[in-house]
This record gives structure tokens, sequence and C-alpha cells, in this order.
């Protein structure tokens, strides 16, 4: 069956294999959150495979792989047209440029893999490999280089299979994308390979289940307040409902229940104040007097700050009743491009976009991740907002020690009615795998959640609801895990190898000159 499968899929001519090439990136957008429909990958990949392998020329070759980068990326990023019209609704007649224009630039990054792998294509097994590892090289590249944008990497198809995700603690995001080909790429090889790969696969799944069997969640006795006001983008843009958000912020955080003198932390969701400045003693006294007594308030805002040099800053800072002024404070260090900072901003600024682009009010970034610790006895906690959520392994100040949770504060308001904020969710999942660090996070529309470190939902509020989440805080892993202690090190090392061994391979037994399998 399979055989006569590829037959067909090879036999493709003209606009129908980059058609069924677009199609078969299109169709694995469905194994994303929220739809975790992830068999869809172990069809998509192999179509993927063997119209590049078929393709007679390199340029075909190259145009098969763009045109599945294509689909992937055009129907998984749509919501980014969403997310330009809340920025720049004055210039709608560049939405095609986010709608299809960065999808289609991200896209070049599967055409360039396809190029490469192409001249293993005589041999099945080992073109399967040798295209599996150069897809990572690319999926790995485009997280952090050029293009910097690590969403919707492969392995996230596994956000639902919560035993298959505990391999994040291994070995990241990053691991469990090159896994994912390998096992997706099964059909292309022997049999013997494809069972080689799949064991692997059946190893993992067993691992994760004792391991989430061996490590149930342990709860801490401090409560944590989180924020949901459901404040949609228009509203936030409109600068006459500035009192009237801050006014619902602050009446979520004083909602009485049995159990406010347990809460320890009360949070609001990113630039919930929308500019703050060190002198605005009267806002943050009536946060403060908000909470509960002897809570922490952790409060999205945009800071305002005048020295060195005057810039706003995406920020968190800490609040409390004892304090006039803040006491601790966190910057955003990863700056989501177009909507807080413009790419390539001076050469744009000499194109006719130059006034779209000096429209954009750029923020500054702060120096790079924090671990913020309030007292001897209190849970020490790491800042994330919004877009460095997305990055892993940058989670944490290596230099002050683990955490005791990571604090997740987004709006995903600007991406509302699309799969935008669940796929930002399922990324939060796998952050607290590889960390072992409990999450709490707070989203202006949800999701909000507490999360524990083995990705655990343990309390949510869903999306488009207003409303508060009291849970309890759970405890971070016992032990640090592999990821957290090396980060991409030994993920590199073993892909190195692999790659290296690949073309010894290709090398000493030449399968590019074997007859076509």
């Amino acid at each position: 069956m399979i055989e006569s499968i590829k037959a067909r899929i090879s036999a493709l001519s003209g606009w129908r294999r980059y058609a069924a090439a677009f199609a078969a990136g299109a169709a694995m957008v469905s194994a994303m959150p929220p739809f975790g429909f992830f068999p869809v990958v172990f069809i998509a990949i192999p179509v993927l495979f063997w119209l590049v392998a078929s393709a007679k020329t390199a340029p075909r070759a190259f145009l098969a792989g763009w045109a599945f980068g294509c689909g992937y990326f055009i129907v998984g990023l749509y919501w980014l047209g969403i997310a330009f019209k809340a920025f720049f609704s004055h210039a709608m007649w560049l939405l095609p440029v986010s709608v299809i224009g960065i999808p289609v630039y991200i896209a070049l990054y599967y055409g360039a893999a396809a190029l490469l792998a192409w001249p293993f294509r005589r041999a099945a097994t080992h073109f399967a490999f040798v295209f599996a590892v150069i897809l990572f090289w690319a999926e790995y590249l485009r997280g952090h280089f050029i293009t910097n944008f690590p969403w919707n990497h492969i392995g996230y198809a596994w956000h639902h299979v919560l035993p298959v995700l505990q391999s994040a603690g291994w070995f990241g995001i990053y691991g469990l994308t090159l896994m994912t080909l390998l096992w997706a790429a099964a059909p292309v090889m022997s049999r013997r390979a494809a069972g080689f790969v799949l064991a692997s696969f059946f190893f993992i799944l067993g691992f994760g289940i004792l391991h989430l069997q061996n490590n149930p969640t342990v709860e801490t006795p401090h409560l944590v307040r989180i924020v949901q006001p459901n404040i949609t983008q228009a509203e936030k843009e409109d600068v006459r409902n500035k009192d009237d958000i801050f006014q619902r912020h602050l009446k979520l955080s004083a909602t009485e229940t049995p159990h406010d003198d347990k809460i320890l932390f009360v949070v609001w969701p990113e630039t919930a104040i929308d500019i703050f400045t060190p002198e605005d003693r009267k806002n943050a006294d009536r946060v403060a007097l908000s909470l509960p007594a002897q809570a922490f308030g952790l409060i999205g805002v945009n800071r305002r700050v005048s020295a060195p040099t005057p810039s706003i800053r995406n920020s968190l800072i800490v609040l409390h009743q004892r304090s006039q002024r803040p006491v601790a404070q966190h910057d955003k260090f990863i700056l989501a491009p177009w909507g807080e900072y413009v790419p390539y901003a001076q050469l744009l600024a000499k194109t006719p976009f130059g006034k779209y682009v000096a429209a954009v009010q750029s923020l500054t970034p702060g120096p790079g991740p924090s671990t913020l610790r309030l007292g001897q006895y209190l849970p020490s906690f790491s800042p994330i907002i919004c877009f460095e959520a997305t990055f892993a392994g940058r989670m944490k100040d290596i230099a002050r020690g683990k955490p005791d949770f990571l604090l997740f504060i987004t709006n995903d308001a600007w991406s509302m009615g699309s799969p935008g904020p669940a796929q930002h969710f399922g990324f939060a999942r796998v952050r607290a795998i590889e960390e072992g660090i409990p999450i709490v996070r707070a989203a202006n529309s949800g999701i909000s959640a507490m999360i524990d470190p083995q990705g655990r939902v343990l309390h949510s509020l869903g999306l488009d609801r207003a409303g508060i989440l009291d849970a309890p805080l759970p405890n971070p892993a016992q032990k640090p895990t592999l990821y957290a202690a090396t980060g991409d090190g030994v993920l590199l090392i073993f892909a190195g190898c692999l790659s290296l061994t690949l073309l010894l391979l290709s090398y000493f037994f030449q399968p590019f000159r074997r007859p076509k399998a």
C-alpha cells in the first residue's frame, strides 16, 4: 500500500506536485495546538520526502520543499493578519506582507533543506535520515538566526500527548522536533530502519508514562491569584478606556474570598497598565491597596524610563502595600518584531514604507532573563513576557540559580478568534517540562493557567472569559532536568555527530550513486 501511494505521489508533475506539497504542509497545521491531530505528521512528512526524492532537478526539489513550507506557515500563521490589523490599521494595504510575505519568507528554510537533501535521494533510507536531519537544522536555524521566529516547531505536534512531551526534559523542543521527523519518515525507510526509529518512539512513550506516574504534582501552601480581565485589543487601543480598564483590574484583584490570607501573589497580565512611571505613586498605591493583605502584586506595565535615555519598556513590576515604589522589576528582553520594534528599521526608512515604519513606536529591550527573589523564605520566580515564551532555554538568570516558578504574562487579545492564543499556551507547557519548573500564566483574554513541572494543566481560565483564578503554587521538580542543566548543548552534539556520520556514509558508500530505491 505504501509503495502504491509513493508511486502515485512521485508520478505527479507540473503544478500538481507543488499543490500536493502545499496541501501536505497545510494539513500538518492540524497537528499543532489547539487541534492536536498528530497522526497527520506521519502522512505529511512522507509526502514531502517522496516529492523531493522524485524531483528531476534540484530547482524542482527546492520548489517542492518551499511549497510545503508555504502551506505550513501561511495556514499556521494566518493570525499574523489579525495582529497586523491591530497594530497597522492605517496601512491595511500592507496586510499581504504579514499574511503571505512573512510565511513565504520563512518557508525558504524548508526549500533550502529540500535542496540540500536532494543529492542523496538514490538510497531511500539514507535519504530519509539525511532529509530529517537537515530539516531539523532548518528548524533550529529559523528559531535562532535571521527570522528568529521559533513558532510551531514540528515537535509541538505532541502537545496533547503528555507522555511523549516528557522527553523535552531531556533535549528540549528541538530534540523532540528531530525525533518527530525521524519517526514520521519511517514510511520512507526500509523495514529494519523503520523498526529501529519506531522502537525509539515506544521507548520515549514508555519513559514518559513512568515519569508521570513517579512524579505526581506536589503543591505548596502558597496561593496565587491570576487576574484575567478579558479586554479586547480595540478597547486597549482606545485611550478613553484607560481608567475603565484600570478599574476592572482593581475590582478583580480585590475580590474577597475565604482564603485571601493564603494568597501570596496577585498577577496582572502583560501591559495591564498602559504607561507607568516611577513617579506614578497614586496608581501604584491603588494597586497595592487592592491586594489581599501581605500579597505582592506582579503587574504587567508599559514602563516609561527617563535615564539613561528616555524610552518605554514592556515590563513587570512588583508592588506591595508596605512600599511606596516597586519592589522589583523586569524588562522584556526579546521584543516581538513589527509589534514592538521594526526589523531593519534604518534600511526600511529609506524605502516607500518609511512613513509606516516611523509610525511604529519601538520599545527598548531589557538586558536579559532575570530571577526575582523578594525574601529569604518566599518563592523566587523568573518573569517571561509574551513572545519570550517561545524561546527555549531563555527562561531564567542562570547566575541567580533555579527559580521556584516561571511567571508568564501575555496579552494575546491581538490574535483572538484564531489558533494563535492556543498555540502560545501550548508552548508554555513545553517550557515547564524543559525546565522542570511550574508556570503561572496570566493572559489578558486567556488562557490563564497553573501548570506543574511535568506540563499538567492543574487549573485554567479559558479563552474570552473574565475572572480570577486562585490556585496553589506547585513545587518545582526535585532534580533539574537534563535540558535545564545543559540547554541545547547535548542535542547539538548528538545532531552534529549524526550529521557527520551521515556525511561519512555518503562518502564511503556513495548512496547517491546507487540505483534509485
